[in-house]
Protein backbone atom coordinates (compact mmCIF):
# COMPACT_ATOMS: atom_id res chain seq x y z
CA UNK A 1 0.00 0.00 0.00
CA UNK A 2 1.59 3.35 -0.86
CA UNK A 3 2.49 5.46 2.46
CA UNK A 4 0.72 8.52 1.53
CA UNK A 5 -2.44 6.95 1.74
CA UNK A 6 -2.50 7.01 5.70
CA UNK A 7 -0.77 10.28 6.10
CA UNK A 8 -1.99 12.79 7.64
CA UNK A 9 -3.23 15.83 5.93
CA UNK A 10 -1.16 18.50 7.89
CA UNK A 11 1.74 15.90 6.98
CA UNK A 12 0.93 15.83 2.89
CA UNK A 13 0.96 19.99 3.72
CA UNK A 14 4.10 19.70 5.18
CA UNK A 15 5.72 17.88 2.58
CA UNK A 16 4.52 20.02 -0.07
CA UNK A 17 5.23 22.91 1.68
CA UNK A 18 9.03 21.63 1.69
CA UNK A 19 8.67 20.78 -1.73
CA UNK A 20 8.24 24.05 -2.91
CA UNK A 21 10.59 25.44 -0.27
CA UNK A 22 13.84 23.53 -1.63
CA UNK A 23 12.51 23.42 -5.47
CA UNK A 24 11.24 27.16 -5.45
CA UNK A 25 13.69 28.84 -7.85
CA UNK A 26 13.29 25.70 -10.47
CA UNK A 27 9.60 26.60 -10.54
CA UNK A 28 10.14 30.28 -11.30
CA UNK A 29 12.42 29.25 -14.44
CA UNK A 30 9.91 26.56 -15.62
CA UNK A 31 6.94 29.51 -14.91
CA UNK A 32 9.23 32.05 -16.95
CA UNK A 33 9.77 29.38 -19.79
CA UNK A 34 6.24 28.77 -20.17
CA UNK A 35 5.13 32.52 -19.98
CA UNK A 36 7.88 33.53 -22.64
CA UNK A 37 6.58 30.41 -25.24
CA UNK A 38 2.97 31.03 -24.49
CA UNK A 39 2.61 34.87 -25.55
CA UNK A 40 5.52 34.89 -27.81
CA UNK A 41 3.02 32.20 -29.68
CA UNK A 42 -0.07 34.86 -28.93
CA UNK A 43 1.84 38.04 -30.32
CA UNK A 44 2.88 36.24 -32.89
CA UNK A 45 -0.86 35.11 -34.03
CA UNK A 46 -1.74 38.69 -33.71
CA UNK A 47 1.07 39.89 -35.85
CA UNK A 48 -0.10 37.38 -38.66
CA UNK A 49 -3.71 38.15 -38.19
CA UNK A 50 -2.80 41.77 -38.63
CA UNK A 51 -3.59 43.24 -35.58
CA UNK A 52 -0.20 45.01 -34.75
CA UNK A 53 0.05 48.38 -35.82
CA UNK A 54 2.98 50.96 -37.74
CA UNK A 55 3.11 53.37 -34.48
CA UNK A 56 3.92 50.57 -32.30
CA UNK A 57 5.44 47.69 -33.95
CA UNK A 58 6.22 48.66 -37.18
CA UNK A 59 8.08 51.77 -36.57
CA UNK A 60 10.53 49.68 -34.15
CA UNK A 61 11.17 47.29 -36.68
CA UNK A 62 11.54 49.49 -39.55
CA UNK A 63 14.49 51.53 -37.14
CA UNK A 64 16.21 48.55 -36.61
CA UNK A 65 15.94 47.13 -39.87
CA UNK A 66 17.08 50.80 -41.98
CA UNK A 67 20.10 50.76 -39.32
CA UNK A 68 21.27 47.41 -40.22
CA UNK A 69 21.00 48.78 -44.25
CA UNK A 70 22.95 52.17 -43.44
CA UNK A 71 20.31 54.66 -42.13
CA UNK A 72 20.51 55.26 -38.67
CA UNK A 73 17.16 54.78 -36.97
CA UNK A 74 14.84 56.07 -39.77
CA UNK A 75 11.49 55.20 -40.10
CA UNK A 76 8.73 56.54 -42.61
CA UNK A 77 6.42 56.38 -39.62
CA UNK A 78 7.98 59.55 -37.71
CA UNK A 79 9.02 60.52 -40.78
CA UNK A 80 12.58 60.78 -40.02
CA UNK A 81 14.82 59.17 -37.24
CA UNK A 82 13.01 57.53 -33.97
CA UNK A 83 14.73 59.80 -31.82
CA UNK A 84 12.96 63.06 -32.48
CA UNK A 85 9.87 61.00 -31.11
CA UNK A 86 11.77 59.14 -27.89
CA UNK A 87 15.30 59.02 -26.65
CA UNK A 88 15.50 55.28 -26.21
CA UNK A 89 18.95 53.99 -27.36
CA UNK A 90 18.47 50.03 -25.85
CA UNK A 91 17.36 49.58 -29.07
CA UNK A 92 20.81 49.78 -30.41
CA UNK A 93 21.75 47.20 -27.73
CA UNK A 94 19.69 44.83 -29.40
CA UNK A 95 20.36 45.14 -32.51
CA UNK A 96 22.97 42.23 -32.45
CA UNK A 97 20.39 39.80 -31.18
CA UNK A 98 17.83 41.04 -34.20
CA UNK A 99 20.30 40.82 -36.64
CA UNK A 100 20.23 37.19 -36.25
CA UNK A 101 16.89 36.87 -37.28
CA UNK A 102 15.89 40.53 -38.98
CA UNK A 103 11.92 40.03 -38.36
CA UNK A 104 8.93 41.81 -36.35
CA UNK A 105 8.87 38.03 -34.87
CA UNK A 106 11.92 38.67 -33.28
CA UNK A 107 10.81 41.41 -31.11
CA UNK A 108 7.95 39.90 -30.03
CA UNK A 109 9.83 37.29 -28.46
CA UNK A 110 12.18 39.21 -27.00
CA UNK A 111 9.69 41.44 -25.97
CA UNK A 112 7.68 38.05 -23.88
CA UNK A 113 11.13 36.98 -22.70
CA UNK A 114 12.31 40.31 -21.22
CA UNK A 115 8.82 40.99 -19.59
CA UNK A 116 8.91 37.37 -18.03
CA UNK A 117 12.58 37.92 -16.58
CA UNK A 118 11.54 40.14 -14.46
CA UNK A 119 9.85 37.55 -12.49
CA UNK A 120 13.63 36.43 -11.08
CA UNK A 121 13.82 39.83 -9.08
CA UNK A 122 10.80 39.58 -8.09
CA UNK A 123 11.37 36.08 -6.51
CA UNK A 124 14.75 37.60 -5.48
CA UNK A 125 13.53 40.77 -3.76
CA UNK A 126 10.42 38.54 -1.95
CA UNK A 127 12.67 35.72 -0.60
CA UNK A 128 14.98 38.28 0.87
CA UNK A 129 12.61 40.44 2.39
CA UNK A 130 10.10 38.12 3.78
CA UNK A 131 12.63 35.45 4.17
CA UNK A 132 11.17 32.84 2.53
CA UNK A 133 11.16 30.83 -1.15
CA UNK A 134 8.00 30.19 -0.94
CA UNK A 135 6.75 33.65 -1.10
CA UNK A 136 9.10 34.51 -3.59
CA UNK A 137 7.78 31.77 -5.51
CA UNK A 138 4.20 33.13 -5.24
CA UNK A 139 4.92 36.78 -5.74
CA UNK A 140 7.07 35.55 -8.91
CA UNK A 141 3.91 33.65 -10.34
CA UNK A 142 1.41 36.64 -9.57
CA UNK A 143 3.93 39.24 -11.73
CA UNK A 144 3.62 36.43 -14.49
CA UNK A 145 -0.62 36.63 -14.69
CA UNK A 146 -0.97 39.86 -13.74
CA UNK A 147 -3.36 41.54 -15.74
CA UNK A 148 -1.54 44.49 -16.71
CA UNK A 149 1.94 42.78 -17.61
CA UNK A 150 0.12 40.51 -20.32
CA UNK A 151 -1.36 43.76 -21.16
CA UNK A 152 1.89 45.36 -22.27
CA UNK A 153 3.25 42.10 -23.48
CA UNK A 154 -0.08 41.84 -25.80
CA UNK A 155 0.43 45.50 -27.11
CA UNK A 156 2.80 44.97 -30.06
CA UNK A 157 6.53 45.92 -29.43
CA UNK A 158 7.89 48.97 -26.56
CA UNK A 159 11.75 49.04 -25.66
CA UNK A 160 10.03 50.13 -21.88
CA UNK A 161 9.04 46.41 -22.05
CA UNK A 162 12.54 46.16 -21.01
CA UNK A 163 12.20 48.70 -17.89
CA UNK A 164 10.27 46.11 -15.29
CA UNK A 165 13.26 43.95 -14.82
CA UNK A 166 15.72 46.13 -14.86
CA UNK A 167 14.39 48.04 -12.33
CA UNK A 168 12.75 46.18 -10.02
CA UNK A 169 17.14 44.28 -10.06
CA UNK A 170 18.23 47.62 -9.62
CA UNK A 171 15.59 48.23 -6.47
CA UNK A 172 16.55 44.37 -4.97
CA UNK A 173 20.28 46.00 -5.38
CA UNK A 174 19.93 48.76 -3.41
CA UNK A 175 18.04 47.47 -0.57
CA UNK A 176 20.71 44.62 0.19
CA UNK A 177 22.26 45.34 3.33
CA UNK A 178 25.97 43.45 2.43
CA UNK A 179 26.97 45.67 -1.23
CA UNK A 180 30.14 44.98 -2.42
CA UNK A 181 31.76 47.30 -5.23
CA UNK A 182 30.70 45.02 -7.42
CA UNK A 183 26.67 45.01 -6.51
CA UNK A 184 27.27 49.34 -6.92
CA UNK A 185 28.43 48.88 -10.41
CA UNK A 186 25.52 46.90 -11.12
CA UNK A 187 23.02 48.60 -9.75
CA UNK A 188 24.26 51.62 -11.48
CA UNK A 189 24.80 49.63 -15.02
CA UNK A 190 21.35 48.58 -14.43
CA UNK A 191 19.82 52.14 -13.59
CA UNK A 192 21.82 53.52 -17.38
CA UNK A 193 19.78 50.10 -19.10
CA UNK A 194 16.66 51.42 -17.33
CA UNK A 195 17.27 54.70 -18.42
CA UNK A 196 17.87 54.06 -21.82
CA UNK A 197 14.38 52.57 -22.35
CA UNK A 198 12.13 55.42 -22.22
CA UNK A 199 13.31 58.97 -21.18
CA UNK A 200 10.43 59.43 -18.44
CA UNK A 201 11.92 56.68 -16.55
CA UNK A 202 14.87 59.29 -15.91
CA UNK A 203 11.93 61.30 -13.35
CA UNK A 204 11.24 57.97 -11.63
CA UNK A 205 15.36 57.61 -11.44
CA UNK A 206 15.16 60.32 -9.54
CA UNK A 207 12.72 59.39 -7.15
CA UNK A 208 14.50 56.34 -6.50
CA UNK A 209 17.59 58.62 -4.91
CA UNK A 210 14.80 60.45 -2.88
CA UNK A 211 13.62 56.86 -1.53
CA UNK A 212 17.06 56.30 -0.80
CA UNK A 213 17.45 59.56 1.80
CA UNK A 214 13.59 58.43 2.57
CA UNK A 215 14.57 55.29 3.65
CA UNK A 216 17.88 56.64 5.27
CA UNK A 217 16.30 59.71 6.84
CA UNK A 218 17.28 58.86 10.71
CA UNK A 219 20.52 57.92 9.91
CA UNK A 220 20.81 61.19 8.02
CA UNK A 221 19.09 63.84 10.65
CA UNK A 222 21.71 62.13 13.49
CA UNK A 223 24.60 62.64 11.28
CA UNK A 224 23.32 66.36 10.45
CA UNK A 225 22.89 67.28 14.29
CA UNK A 226 26.62 65.53 15.36
CA UNK A 227 29.09 65.50 12.26
CA UNK A 228 27.62 66.25 8.83
CA UNK A 229 31.05 65.62 7.45
CA UNK A 230 30.19 61.97 7.80
CA UNK A 231 27.32 61.77 4.94
CA UNK A 232 30.36 62.80 2.67
CA UNK A 233 31.58 59.50 3.07
CA UNK A 234 28.44 57.70 3.83
CA UNK A 235 27.44 55.24 0.74
CA UNK A 236 23.82 54.79 1.26
CA UNK A 237 23.89 58.96 1.24
CA UNK A 238 26.61 59.05 -1.79
CA UNK A 239 24.84 55.83 -4.07
CA UNK A 240 21.26 58.55 -3.27
CA UNK A 241 22.70 61.10 -3.85
CA UNK A 242 24.23 60.03 -7.35
CA UNK A 243 20.98 58.12 -8.25
CA UNK A 244 19.46 61.85 -8.51
CA UNK A 245 21.98 63.21 -10.47
CA UNK A 246 21.65 60.67 -13.19
CA UNK A 247 18.23 60.97 -13.72
CA UNK A 248 18.38 64.67 -13.80
CA UNK A 249 21.13 64.36 -15.80
CA UNK A 250 19.99 61.72 -18.19
CA UNK A 251 16.17 63.99 -18.34
CA UNK A 252 18.50 66.63 -19.47
CA UNK A 253 20.30 64.53 -22.32
CA UNK A 254 17.53 63.16 -23.52
CA UNK A 255 15.50 66.68 -24.07
CA UNK A 256 18.47 67.94 -25.65
CA UNK A 257 18.63 64.99 -28.16
CA UNK A 258 14.80 65.05 -29.07
CA UNK A 259 15.21 68.82 -29.14
CA UNK A 260 18.06 68.41 -31.81
CA UNK A 261 16.11 66.08 -34.10
CA UNK A 262 13.07 68.29 -33.89
CA UNK A 263 15.03 71.17 -35.11
CA UNK A 264 16.62 69.38 -37.69
CA UNK A 265 13.91 68.62 -39.31
CA UNK A 266 12.31 71.88 -38.78
CA UNK A 267 9.86 71.14 -35.72
CA UNK A 268 11.18 74.45 -33.80
CA UNK A 269 8.71 73.92 -30.49
CA UNK A 270 9.81 70.83 -28.15
CA UNK A 271 7.59 69.76 -25.24
CA UNK A 272 7.59 66.75 -23.21
CA UNK A 273 4.24 66.22 -22.82
CA UNK A 274 0.83 68.65 -23.39
CA UNK A 275 -2.40 68.67 -21.32
CA UNK A 276 -5.28 70.31 -21.42
CA UNK A 277 -4.80 74.01 -20.40
CA UNK A 278 -1.38 73.17 -18.40
CA UNK A 279 1.09 74.08 -19.97
CA UNK A 280 3.86 72.84 -22.17
CA UNK A 281 6.99 70.87 -20.82
CA UNK A 282 7.68 69.33 -17.25
CA UNK A 283 8.18 73.39 -16.04
CA UNK A 284 4.92 74.30 -17.06
CA UNK A 285 3.07 71.38 -15.37
CA UNK A 286 4.56 71.91 -12.22
CA UNK A 287 3.43 75.68 -12.31
CA UNK A 288 0.38 75.00 -12.82
CA UNK A 289 0.10 72.39 -10.17
CA UNK A 290 1.05 74.77 -7.81
CA UNK A 291 -0.56 77.82 -8.63
CA UNK A 292 -3.75 75.82 -9.99
CA UNK A 293 -4.26 72.96 -7.57
CA UNK A 294 -7.83 72.70 -7.63
CA UNK A 295 -8.05 72.96 -11.68
CA UNK A 296 -5.44 70.06 -11.37
CA UNK A 297 -7.96 68.20 -9.13
CA UNK A 298 -10.61 68.96 -11.74
CA UNK A 299 -8.76 67.41 -14.35
CA UNK A 300 -8.38 64.41 -12.62
CA UNK A 301 -11.18 63.08 -10.97
CA UNK A 302 -13.72 65.77 -11.33
CA UNK A 303 -14.35 65.08 -14.62
CA UNK A 304 -17.25 62.63 -14.76
CA UNK A 305 -16.46 59.90 -17.06
CA UNK A 306 -12.67 60.50 -16.81
CA UNK A 307 -13.06 60.18 -13.07
CA UNK A 308 -14.64 56.89 -13.24
CA UNK A 309 -12.16 55.47 -15.58
CA UNK A 310 -8.78 56.70 -13.60
CA UNK A 311 -11.04 54.69 -10.10
CA UNK A 312 -11.32 51.98 -12.33
CA UNK A 313 -7.32 52.12 -13.58
CA UNK A 314 -6.02 52.18 -10.35
CA UNK A 315 -8.63 49.32 -8.55
CA UNK A 316 -7.24 47.13 -11.63
CA UNK A 317 -3.41 48.07 -11.22
CA UNK A 318 -3.50 47.82 -7.43
CA UNK A 319 -6.29 45.22 -6.94
CA UNK A 320 -4.40 42.14 -8.51
CA UNK A 321 -1.97 42.05 -5.24
CA UNK A 322 -5.08 42.83 -2.66
CA UNK A 323 -4.14 46.33 -2.72
CA UNK A 324 -0.98 45.99 -0.56
CA UNK A 325 0.87 48.14 -2.09
CA UNK A 326 -1.02 51.19 -0.08
CA UNK A 327 0.89 49.75 2.96
CA UNK A 328 4.43 50.54 2.21
CA UNK A 329 3.15 54.27 -0.16
CA UNK A 330 6.34 55.48 -0.11
CA UNK A 331 8.05 52.88 -2.39
CA UNK A 332 4.96 53.09 -4.17
CA UNK A 333 6.02 56.62 -4.72
CA UNK A 334 8.60 55.96 -6.65
CA UNK A 335 6.70 55.76 -9.54
CA UNK A 336 5.10 59.01 -8.81
CA UNK A 337 6.14 60.42 -12.30
CA UNK A 338 4.28 58.77 -14.54
CA UNK A 339 1.33 58.01 -12.38
CA UNK A 340 1.12 61.75 -11.55
CA UNK A 341 1.05 62.15 -15.62
CA UNK A 342 -1.42 59.46 -16.18
CA UNK A 343 -3.81 60.76 -13.79
CA UNK A 344 -3.29 64.18 -15.22
CA UNK A 345 -3.68 63.23 -18.92
CA UNK A 346 -6.53 63.67 -21.08
CA UNK A 347 -5.57 60.94 -23.38
CA UNK A 348 -7.37 57.54 -22.56
CA UNK A 349 -4.99 55.07 -23.58
CA UNK A 350 -2.54 56.90 -20.91
CA UNK A 351 -4.72 55.55 -17.99
CA UNK A 352 -6.08 52.09 -19.26
CA UNK A 353 -4.78 49.46 -17.40
CA UNK A 354 -4.71 46.55 -19.77
CA UNK A 355 -3.55 46.79 -22.92
CA UNK A 356 -1.08 49.37 -23.29
CA UNK A 357 2.62 49.92 -22.58
CA UNK A 358 1.96 52.59 -20.30
CA UNK A 359 1.67 50.20 -16.70
CA UNK A 360 5.59 48.98 -17.49
CA UNK A 361 6.34 52.57 -15.74
CA UNK A 362 4.08 51.37 -12.38
CA UNK A 363 4.05 48.15 -12.32
CA UNK A 364 7.75 47.38 -10.66
CA UNK A 365 7.27 49.73 -8.03
CA UNK A 366 3.83 48.38 -7.50
CA UNK A 367 4.74 45.02 -6.59
CA UNK A 368 7.86 46.49 -4.78
CA UNK A 369 5.32 47.93 -2.57
CA UNK A 370 3.63 44.93 -2.05
CA UNK A 371 5.66 42.68 -0.94
CA UNK A 372 6.62 45.58 1.80
CA UNK A 373 2.99 45.82 2.36
CA UNK A 374 2.91 41.77 3.35
CA UNK A 375 5.86 42.63 5.20
CA UNK A 376 4.30 45.19 7.09
CA UNK A 377 0.96 43.01 7.38
CA UNK A 378 2.26 40.39 8.90
CA UNK A 379 2.51 41.80 12.75
CA UNK A 380 -1.50 42.56 12.19
CA UNK A 381 -1.88 38.85 11.09
CA UNK A 382 0.14 37.45 14.07
CA UNK A 383 -1.77 39.09 16.66
CA UNK A 384 -5.21 38.14 14.78
CA UNK A 385 -4.68 34.71 15.26
CA UNK A 386 -2.98 34.90 18.66
CA UNK A 387 -6.08 36.57 19.93
CA UNK A 388 -8.11 33.55 18.60
CA UNK A 389 -5.85 31.16 20.62
CA UNK A 390 -6.63 32.60 23.85
CA UNK A 391 -10.56 32.35 22.71
CA UNK A 392 -12.40 29.72 25.69
CA UNK A 393 -11.69 25.69 24.69
CA UNK A 394 -15.60 24.95 24.65
CA UNK A 395 -16.17 27.78 22.22
CA UNK A 396 -16.87 26.89 18.66
CA UNK A 397 -15.20 29.28 17.17
CA UNK A 398 -12.10 27.78 18.87
CA UNK A 399 -12.96 24.38 17.97
CA UNK A 400 -13.60 25.42 14.19
CA UNK A 401 -10.27 27.41 14.00
CA UNK A 402 -7.41 26.64 16.41
CA UNK A 403 -6.55 23.35 13.99
CA UNK A 404 -2.82 21.67 13.64
CA UNK A 405 -2.70 23.45 10.41
CA UNK A 406 -4.48 26.65 11.18
CA UNK A 407 -2.00 27.39 14.28
CA UNK A 408 0.79 27.57 11.93
CA UNK A 409 -0.17 30.67 10.15
CA UNK A 410 0.56 32.00 13.90
CA UNK A 411 4.15 31.14 13.41
CA UNK A 412 4.17 32.02 10.01
CA UNK A 413 1.22 34.90 9.43
CA UNK A 414 2.98 35.26 5.73
CA UNK A 415 0.76 32.22 4.55
CA UNK A 416 -2.40 34.22 5.01
CA UNK A 417 -1.35 36.99 3.17
CA UNK A 418 -0.10 34.19 0.50
CA UNK A 419 -3.67 33.06 0.19
CA UNK A 420 -5.12 36.30 0.11
CA UNK A 421 -2.76 37.02 -2.45
CA UNK A 422 -3.35 34.12 -4.82
CA UNK A 423 -7.27 34.25 -4.43
CA UNK A 424 -7.20 37.95 -6.02
CA UNK A 425 -4.86 37.55 -8.33
CA UNK A 426 -6.19 34.85 -9.63
CA UNK A 427 -9.67 36.42 -9.51
CA UNK A 428 -8.17 39.25 -11.88
CA UNK A 429 -6.54 37.09 -14.00
CA UNK A 430 -9.73 35.30 -15.19
CA UNK A 431 -11.03 38.51 -15.70
CA UNK A 432 -8.72 40.65 -17.57
CA UNK A 433 -6.17 38.73 -19.03
CA UNK A 434 -6.02 39.49 -22.78
CA UNK A 435 -5.39 36.49 -23.72
CA UNK A 436 -9.34 35.86 -23.79
CA UNK A 437 -9.17 38.16 -27.18
CA UNK A 438 -6.59 35.92 -28.38
CA UNK A 439 -7.40 36.46 -32.61
CA UNK A 440 -8.09 33.26 -35.22
CA UNK A 441 -6.10 33.25 -38.01
CA UNK A 442 -8.13 33.09 -41.34
CA UNK A 443 -7.69 32.34 -44.80
CA UNK A 444 -8.23 36.33 -45.09
CA UNK A 445 -5.27 36.55 -43.27
CA UNK A 446 -3.44 34.33 -45.23
CA UNK A 447 -4.71 36.33 -48.68
CA UNK A 448 -4.09 39.80 -47.35
CA UNK A 449 -0.18 38.57 -46.23
CA UNK A 450 0.21 36.89 -49.94
CA UNK A 451 -0.91 39.87 -51.36
CA UNK A 452 1.43 42.33 -49.63
CA UNK A 453 4.35 40.06 -50.37
CA UNK A 454 3.83 40.68 -54.50
CA UNK A 455 4.72 43.93 -53.80
CA UNK A 456 8.28 44.80 -55.36
CA UNK A 457 10.76 45.97 -52.66
CA UNK A 458 12.44 49.19 -52.59
CA UNK A 459 9.30 50.82 -54.24
CA UNK A 460 7.08 53.72 -52.55
CA UNK A 461 4.25 51.63 -50.92
CA UNK A 462 0.88 53.08 -49.23
CA UNK A 463 -1.01 51.16 -46.68
CA UNK A 464 -2.67 50.85 -43.72
CA UNK A 465 -1.51 51.10 -39.98
CA UNK A 466 -2.48 47.00 -39.07
CA UNK A 467 -0.69 45.91 -42.88
CA UNK A 468 2.56 48.58 -42.26
CA UNK A 469 4.04 45.98 -40.12
CA UNK A 470 4.31 43.80 -42.49
CA UNK A 471 5.92 45.63 -45.37
CA UNK A 472 8.40 47.39 -42.71
CA UNK A 473 11.29 46.11 -44.30
CA UNK A 474 10.72 48.21 -47.25
CA UNK A 475 12.07 51.70 -46.26
CA UNK A 476 9.72 53.52 -48.47
CA UNK A 477 6.61 52.01 -47.28
CA UNK A 478 4.07 54.62 -45.67
CA UNK A 479 1.44 53.96 -42.88
CA UNK A 480 -0.42 57.55 -44.09
CA UNK A 481 -1.77 58.10 -47.80
CA UNK A 482 -0.04 61.71 -48.67
CA UNK A 483 -1.60 63.54 -51.47
CA UNK A 484 2.04 64.89 -52.61
CA UNK A 485 4.01 61.72 -52.23
CA UNK A 486 3.82 59.81 -55.73
CA UNK A 487 3.05 56.19 -54.40
CA UNK A 488 3.14 53.34 -56.91
CA UNK A 489 1.16 51.05 -55.29
CA UNK A 490 -1.75 51.34 -52.76
CA UNK A 491 -2.45 48.28 -50.74
CA UNK A 492 -5.79 48.60 -48.52
CA UNK A 493 -8.23 45.95 -46.78
CA UNK A 494 -11.91 47.58 -47.05
CA UNK A 495 -12.49 44.81 -44.43
CA UNK A 496 -10.16 46.35 -41.85
CA UNK A 497 -11.54 49.67 -39.66
CA UNK A 498 -8.21 51.27 -40.47
CA UNK A 499 -9.15 51.60 -43.89
CA UNK A 500 -11.82 54.48 -42.68
CA UNK A 501 -9.54 55.42 -39.85
CA UNK A 502 -8.44 59.09 -40.02
CA UNK A 503 -4.94 59.64 -41.19
CA UNK A 504 -1.86 59.61 -38.50
CA UNK A 505 1.10 61.99 -39.18
CA UNK A 506 3.64 64.04 -37.02
CA UNK A 507 2.59 67.42 -36.62
CA UNK A 508 5.40 69.06 -38.73
CA UNK A 509 5.23 67.51 -41.67
CA UNK A 510 4.19 69.48 -44.34
CA UNK A 511 2.34 67.19 -46.58
CA UNK A 512 -1.14 66.76 -46.79
CA UNK A 513 -2.95 63.81 -45.41
CA UNK A 514 -6.07 61.84 -46.09
CA UNK A 515 -7.64 58.39 -44.78
CA UNK A 516 -7.54 55.45 -47.36
CA UNK A 517 -11.49 55.32 -47.48
CA UNK A 518 -11.37 58.73 -48.61
CA UNK A 519 -8.33 58.94 -51.50
CA UNK A 520 -8.67 55.42 -52.59
CA UNK A 521 -12.50 55.88 -54.48
CA UNK A 522 -11.09 58.94 -55.73
CA UNK A 523 -7.61 57.96 -57.17
CA UNK A 524 -9.45 54.66 -59.44
CA UNK A 525 -12.07 56.95 -60.70
CA UNK A 526 -9.54 59.74 -61.60
CA UNK A 527 -7.97 56.52 -63.81
CA UNK A 528 -4.90 57.61 -62.02
CA UNK A 529 -4.28 54.49 -59.95
CA UNK A 530 -6.11 50.75 -60.86
CA UNK A 531 -7.04 47.71 -59.55
CA UNK A 532 -4.16 44.98 -59.92
CA UNK A 533 -5.96 42.47 -57.59
CA UNK A 534 -8.82 42.27 -55.71
CA UNK A 535 -10.16 39.54 -53.17
CA UNK A 536 -12.40 40.22 -50.80
CA UNK A 537 -12.16 43.67 -49.56
CA UNK A 538 -8.33 43.32 -50.23
CA UNK A 539 -7.38 45.97 -53.36
CA UNK A 540 -3.62 46.14 -54.40
CA UNK A 541 -3.58 49.61 -56.43
CA UNK A 542 -0.81 50.50 -59.03
CA UNK A 543 0.25 53.71 -60.65
CA UNK A 544 -1.07 54.12 -63.72
CA UNK A 545 -2.37 50.34 -64.20
CA UNK A 546 -4.90 50.68 -66.78
CA UNK A 547 -6.33 47.51 -67.68
CA UNK A 548 -8.75 45.01 -65.79
CA UNK A 549 -7.31 43.37 -62.32
CA UNK A 550 -5.02 40.61 -62.90
CA UNK A 551 -6.72 38.79 -59.88
CA UNK A 552 -10.01 39.75 -58.98
CA UNK A 553 -12.54 36.85 -56.48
Amino acid sequence: MNQDMGMEPSSKLVRVSNILENKAYHLVVLAVIIYTITFSYFTILKYFCFQTYAADLGLYEQSLWSTLNGFFLYDTVEFGIHFRSHFDPILLLLLPIYKIYPSPLTLLVLQSLFLALGAFPVYRLAEYELKSRQSGLVFALLYLIYPPLQGINWYDFHPECLAPVLLISAFYYMKKNTKTKKDYLIYFALLVLALSTKELIALIVAFMGLYGFWVNRRKIISCLRSSPRTLLTDKAVVVSTLTILLGIGWYILAGKVIAMYNIFYGFQEFAWWTYLGLGVGLPGILISVITRPLYVWQIMFIIPFSAVNKAFYLFVLLGPLAFLSLLNPMSLLISTPWLFASLLSPLYNHYVPVGTQYPALLMPFIFISAIYGAKALQPAVRRMFSYLDKEKPNSRLHERIMLKTVRKFVEKPILVILIILITTSVLFFVAYTPINSAPRFTAHNQVLEAVAQTIPPGTLVATQNDIFPHLSHNLLAFSTYYKEIPFEFILVDTLSPWYYAPPFKMSDVPLTSVSFSSAVPDLISSGEYGIVISINGIMLLAWGYSGPPLIQI
